[in-house]
């Protein structure tokens, strides 16, 4: 069977849905994954097809505007208009990409943001389309959506709540979307209008199985979801064969004890990442940890750094998280789970929608200090955090417990068998 993986989304989508491309391949399907310019490279070395989307994100990124928007993450409807703001101009376009990259597939499997595209490729050539997602997102009475605020337990009506928290916040992102999305279906397609409430069904009463690409350790699965909705365990991907370390990480790994890792992923850290990483050398100094900080898209680090601090561009997490004492992060689904599976603790500070989900599971299971809050980042804040995720004995157990029920779980398995028999 040949599959297109539309991976529309950031490095911590593409390496997940890498790792299933690799599973579907092994299993004897052909594969293409579509995405971002920016990870042909992460595709590449897998032996897996590849086709670009929107060309690079970091060159088309407005620093400016995602700054602002990261500034009013706080405020989920600021949020996402802001985002959306930013990818309502590039919908014809990555439709019109996504429709290329598919024409000779038997079947799509999209991403959370690529479902929006994946939905109308798939009606206008005629084949099944999957949804995977790396947290949870259809609809349940037992908690709200990622966007949506969460409610005390004694509060009225809860599980009606969280039911309709999901078709609002669905409702709000297809109502930005709404036009450039009609638009692209009649000049690309030649297809009719949709309807507000054909959008709303898309999401809500998928015909076609559901993957959620997350451990079923790591959150309850919900009982109202039905048999058509799967979670599978994590997707990992491993360092591509012949990989090998920089030299001077190296050195410095083997030149005292393990540091704390510090990174932010894809996503820039606000209107002054100097600032913020000042912050952080402080903390490490508080602490009396060395650190290594991965600068993502250049957004970190960018000072003067004391000799017990190294920088680092990009690093496979299965490499280096076993060799960290402890990974400060924003809470993204991939660097979480790497944590984890490396029995290391999470010190996570949450930007925006599913980081705040997997910030609260991680505090109510004990697998971490609480979250700290992006807007009162202090020196003395992380130092504690991490203070606590170094030196609680009880939380490091419950996170090697944790990597030891990973380590059982065949998650890429479980998706490509969920695909391979559902077509």
């Amino acid at each position: 069977m040949r599959i297109t993986i539309l991976a529309v989304g950031s490095r911590g989508d593409m390496q997940p849905f890498t790792a299933l491309g690799l599973g579907l391949k092994e299993a004897g399907h052909n594969v293409r994954i579509a995405a971002a310019t920016d990870y042909e490279g992460l595709v590449r070395p897998y032996g897996l097809d590849y086709a670009p989307l929107v060309g690079s994100i970091r060159e088309l990124m407005d620093r400016q505007a995602v700054t602002a928007i990261l500034d009013g993450a706080d405020n989920p409807l600021r949020f996402v208009k802001g985002m959306m703001d930013t990818i309502r101009p590039l919908v014809a376009r990555l439709i019109a990409d996504c429709y290329a990259a598919s024409q000779d597939a038997d079947a799509l499997v999209v991403s959370t943001l690529g479902l929006y595209a994946g939905y109308d490729v798939a009606e206008t050539l005629g084949i099944p389309v999957f949804t995977a997602h790396l947290h949870p997102d259809v609809a349940t009475r037992y908690y709200p959506h990622v966007f949506a605020p969460v409610l005390p337990s004694w509060f009225p009506c809860r599980a009606q709540y969280n039911r309709l928290s999901f078709g609002v916040s669905d409702a709000a992102y297809w109502a930005m979307i709404f036009g450039s999305l009609n638009q692209a279906r009649r000049d690309i397609f030649g297809l009719p209008p949709l309807t507000p409430m054909d959008c709303l069904r898309r999401t809500r009463r998928p015909l076609r199985p559901v993957l959620h690409a997350y451990s079923p350790h790591m959150t309850r699965t919900p009982p109202d979801w039905g048999r058509n909705v799967h979670v599978t365990g994590y997707w990992f991907l491993d360092s591509a064969l012949g990989w090998e370390p920089d030299p001077a990480l190296v050195r410095f790994l083997e030149a005292g004890p393990p540091p704390v890792y510090v990174g932010f992923g894809s996503a820039l850290v606000g209107s002054d990442p100097d600032a913020v990483t000042r912050t952080v050398l402080g903390a490490l100094q508080r602490t009396g940890q060395r650190g290594i900080l991965m600068t993502g898209w250049g957004d970190l680090g960018n000072i003067t750094l004391p000799e017990s601090v190294l920088r680092v561009e990009q690093v496979p997490h299965d490499w280096l998280f076993p060799r960290v004492r402890a990974v400060v992060c924003h809470g993204g689904a991939g660097t979480t789970a790497a944590a984890l599976r490396a029995g290391i603790p999470p010190v996570l500070v949450p930007f925006y929608g599913d980081m705040h989900f997997w910030a609260q599971r991680l505090e109510r299971m004990g697998l971490g200090p609480r979250a700290v809050n992006r807007r009162q980042l202090t020196e003395e804040s992380l130092a504690a955090a991490i203070d606590q995720a170094v030196n609680d004995t009880s939380i490091r157990a419950r996170v090697a417990i944790m990597a030891r029920r990973i380590a059982c779980e065949r998650g890429v398995e479980r998706g490509v068998e969920i695909i391979g028999g559902s077509t």
